[in-house]
């Protein structure tokens, strides 16, 4: 279990480094070709050009919205045989609004994951909320 959870372990460092660091061809490569992506409005097959769109598109939203950070504030994994994991997180939104008052989103997300010996990427991504509209709600 220790290199599972090693492997997951510099997953989630790749995965939280590059999103901070705004490198979307590394984040790009964290995520199978097609995966599945889905929240409480419904589920979806994404292709990592969609996948490219959307993460430009959240990108502009996000700092238009004044985006400042976010944290990864909790994290277990569970494996399911030799190759697959469901790792479950729980992050911080942190947002700054117009007149200065931070706002933190709490969101949690889980990660359906690929593991070998050479890459972990995911295979399904689920946010267990309508993230737009819990960050919407919040700033409002």
């Amino acid at each position: 279990m220790g290199k599972f959870s090693d492997a997951i372990t510099h997953f989630l460092d790749d995965y939280r480094s590059a999103d901070q660091a705004g490198d979307r061809e590394r984040l790009l490569l964290l995520f199978a070709p097609a995966f599945l992506a889905g929240d409480v409005n419904g589920t979806q097959a994404v292709t990592r050009e969609q996948f490219a769109m959307g993460l430009d598109l959240r990108a502009r939203t996000f700092a238009a919205q004044g985006l400042v950070g976010s944290q990864l504030l909790a994290h277990e994994h569970r494996s399911f045989g030799p190759v697959l994991a469901m790792l479950s997180t729980t992050w911080s939104l942190d947002f700054v609004r117009l007149g200065g008052q931070p706002v933190s989103v709490v969101t949690e997300s889980d990660f359906l994951l690929h593991v070998t010996a050479g890459a972990v990427q995911v295979i399904a991504y689920i946010a267990r909320q309508d993230v737009g509209a819990a960050i919407s709600e919040a700033l409002s």
